[in-house]
């Protein structure tokens, strides 16, 4: 077992709480791994030491009558914030994308009630469980691939509409990758603010990923769709790009996910919004148009 996770990134914690021993092994596992003698040095000072400092457990983001979106989209992401980013090497909440929302939710209040350092996904779902309610505002996930030194890195966070703008919800290494204030005026603005701030990183970002609005609902059924419109920056060309923000946006305003292309022989895409608006997708005459492919569980996506 030892041999088989020396290239092990960052263990999980699928044990719930109280964290069992096997994983708070792994956890001292990983640090001494990667930090060698200060990671031993470490472990002896910390385990079993009852006189350490106490660490100020953040306090949950309230709601007051007067508060603007504005006003809350910051409260949540200080939240956010103030639970730090997690370098321990354990995550400490298991989270699987398949889950029903309601089941994700849960796991938002353990995220609330643990107050244990977070990562990227685990800020999404927070921001999911923060913003439910908020009258006006669309949630939707984006994704994030990009390359730095032929390594490939993966980032999510949780895309804002509301009042005609466009921000973004989470939690990142770096500050420039996770919030974005609610004041872009288009989608493409905001997408092209990430790729600035990983080009200031020194990264490629290579691909993006927007799923469809999230239910605001907590005890929906539903599942969030992580994966509806799929944005290849290699192969494709700015105007391409614009045409599919602008198409995505409009259909997030108007709540009704129509057609991309014309039609010929289409599929059908159930509406998140509960009702069976039609969308329609298609195979492209030519390159460079927006496509859709289907997978087996009969979901479909749009790819350009």
């Amino acid at each position: 077992m030892e041999s088989d996770d020396e290239d092990v990134s960052f263990y999980i914690n699928r044990g719930g709480f109280p964290i069992q021993p096997e994983y708070w092994h792994k956890l001292w596992k990983h640090t001494k791994r990667n930090h060698a003698e200060e990671g031993q040095e470490a472990e002896n000072q910390i385990r079993g030491n009852r006189l350490l400092s106490k660490i100020a457990v953040p306090m949950a983001p309230l709601s007051t009558p007067g508060m603007t979106a504005e006003e809350r989209i910051i409260c949540i992401q200080n939240y956010i914030s103030d639970l730090n980013y997690n370098y321990t090497g354990l995550q400490f909440y298991e989270i699987k994308k398949g889950r029903p929302m309601s089941g994700l939710m849960e796991t938002a209040k353990d995220m609330i009630k643990e107050s244990l350092p977070i990562k990227c996904l685990e800020a999404v779902i927070l921001s999911i469980y923060f913003t439910c309610g908020i009258e006006g505002m669309d949630r939707f996930p984006i994704s994030f691939k990009s390359c730095f030194n032929s390594h490939h890195h993966k980032h999510i966070v949780l895309g804002i509409h509301c009042s005609g703008k466009y921000g973004a919800l989470g939690l990142s290494r770096r500050k420039t990758l996770m919030y974005k204030p609610l004041v872009y005026r288009t989608l493409m603005d905001l997408i092209l603010q990430y790729k600035t701030s990983y080009e200031e990183c020194y990264h490629e970002l290579e691909k993006i990923k927007i799923g469809l609005p999230v239910d605001h609902s907590v005890h929906s059924c539903e599942r969030i769709k992580w994966k509806y419109l799929v944005i290849n920056f290699k192969k494709s060309s700015n105007d391409d790009i614009k045409k599919a923000l602008e198409k995505y946006s409009k259909q997030i305003k108007t709540k009704i996910y129509s057609e991309i292309t014309p039609s010929t022989s289409g599929k059908i895409q159930v509406s998140p919004y509960g009702t069976n608006e039609n969308l329609t997708v298609n195979k492209p005459s030519t390159k460079g148009q927006i496509k859709a492919q289907g997978n087996k569980s009969g979901k479909y996506q749009i790819k350009i």
